[in-house]
């Protein structure tokens, strides 16, 4: 027999999805997804397609741009003064603890991080399928918000890149947080209040040291409990947890803007808002046509769906779209650095709430699968890059191949160059004027790979020294030509 307590004073947690929305309920029985197991077959079945995708990535990419630079700069040192110096933008755990360790333990076998990454990426997913069945009480809405989150592009652009490692860890820690503070076994016990405010606190600080998008999760747990408790559910030991919070994350930011490149720059102004808004439900200015199909179609599909939620007054779909809203505000003010992995989290929740409706009051799985399809569809040129397209890092690979067999033991320092200007630097920061190549080199870096031989960048239009060797390259670093010391040369190494 099955004994069922109600209490229409907490929030969202283990119940059926057939139970009332309005007025959630806490039960011992699990969330029961209503349908047949054959309908969850289709995704089970791009699940692992995708696996495949990334585990076949993982052993033709390499490392790109940033990672060297981090390769570099951690293999000997944690650098324990950036906990509080944050000269690192306060990424501890992403960057510091992630490149000193996995170099410690793989060296320069890439794969093997990417592998990880990719263990990583699954545990998250898993954690989204966790965290959106226990608001929505739907087992269906739980394993299509996690497979799309699997597959979607901003997650693709976070895994190609092992510098985007610091939105995955970010993403591992927001969710945790949220599937521990939106549960009300966990947030609403009388009994544990101190030790369990702590884990929060302890969580919370974990994904600061990750990402500063982070922060969401105040507003985040403010709208739980506004909205499922009311407000006198913002009790004193509620207002206290929320106070610490956003102390540390006060600390935090007035600590890392000190060290903030102007590439981040961010205007805090309805119009710059209103100009970012717009830059992504364009298609990313216009550049990305796909992506403007399936941003665009997330928008007006999330409109619609708050509409039947407040209709309904359906407090769990409510707030998986003010999560949306949560998660967007910290890149909502960006002037120049606006990238399509930043979107994660908003395309997460925004997308989750489409699936409860389409389930819950449509009736609809079949919307559900179009949905997943029509991310597939739009995301193919990424497909196709994990598949059969040169992998991130690729060319660097190659370079340093080519590099290594030229003639330049002699030499500690070369310079390297591009033919063709450089793209336009609108940040006002000198060291972004460099040719793109230079910034995929890891600002020369990537040469710390053949030993002591040293970069340095040569303008377009610059003279070559005299005493070093000037390799000429390419977008993609094929080089062009070798010019030596009192010796011109010229090799024709080029990239496979």
């Amino acid at each position: 027999m099955i004994t069922t307590h109600v209490n229409h004073a907490q929030g969202p947690s283990k119940a059926t999805c057939d139970e009332d929305a309005v007025a959630p309920r806490t039960e011992t029985r699990r969330p029961s997804s209503g349908i047949g197991i054959p309908l969850y077959l289709p995704a089970l079945a791009i699940g692992l397609l995708y696996l495949i995708l990334y585990i076949r990535y993982s052993f033709r990419a390499w490392f790109y741009g940033d990672d060297f630079i981090f390769l570099w700069c951690y293999k000997s040192y944690l650098h324990i003064g950036d906990l509080i110096d944050f000269g690192n933008f306060g990424r501890f755990l992403s960057r510091n603890t992630y490149w000193h360790f996995m170099q410690a333990i793989f060296g320069m076998k890439s794969e093997y991080y990417f592998l990880i990454n990719l263990l990583l990426l699954i545990v998250i997913s898993y954690l989204c399928f966790l965290l959106i069945r226990q608001l929505t009480n739907s087992q269906f809405t739980g394993v299509f918000s996690g497979l799309i989150y699997f597959l979607m592009i901003p997650t693709q652009q976070n895994f190609i890149w092992l510098s985007n490692i610091q939105h995955l860890s970010a993403h591992f820690f927001i969710l945790l947080f949220l599937l521990l503070s939106c549960n009300d076994r966990f947030l609403f016990d009388i009994h544990h209040v101190k030790r369990r405010s702590l884990i929060l606190i302890l969580v919370f600080m974990l994904g600061m040291y990750c990402n500063l998008g982070m922060v969401a999760v105040i507003p985040s747990l403010i709208a739980y409990i506004v909205l499922f408790q009311g407000i006198s559910g913002l009790n004193r030991p509620k207002l206290a947890l929320i106070l610490v919070l956003s102390s540390w994350s006060i600390f935090f930011w007035l600590r890392v803007r000190d060290h903030i490149d102007p590439a981040y720059a961010a205007h805090f102004t309805p119009a710059q808002f209103m100009d970012t808004f717009f830059f992504y439900a364009t298609g990313m200015g216009g550049r990305k046509v796909r992506f403007l199909a399936i941003w665009g179609s997330c928008l007006a599909l999330m409109c619609l769906t708050l509409l039947v939620c407040l209709l309904n007054r359906d407090r769990r779909g409510v707030f998986l779209l003010l999560l949306a809203g949560a998660f967007y505000m910290p890149f909502a003010f960006l002037v120049y650095t606006r990238h399509l992995n930043y979107l994660a989290l908003p395309m997460l929740f925004g997308t989750g709430s489409v699936i409860y409706v389409a389930k819950r009051y449509l009736k609809a799985p079949a919307l559900v699968y179009a949905l997943v399809l029509s991310h597939i569809f739009f995301s193919t040129r990424m497909i196709k890059g994990l598949y059969d397209q040169p992998a991130l890092g690729s060319h660097q690979r190659s370079f340093i191949v080519c590099l290594n067999r030229l003639d330049l033991k002699d030499h500690k320092r070369v310079c390297l160059k591009r033919a063709e200007p450089p793209w336009p630097n609108m940040t006002g920061e000198p060291h972004w004027d460099a040719s793109y190549f230079w910034r995929t080199l890891g600002d020369g870096d990537a040469l710390n790979v053949c030993g002591d031989v040293r970069a340095d960048y040569l303008p377009p239009d610059g003279i070559s020294p005299s005493n070093l060797p000037t390799i000429e390259v390419d977008d993609h670093l094929n080089i062009l030509r070798v010019t030596l010391p009192r010796k011109i040369g010229t090799s024709s190494c080029e990239v496979k």
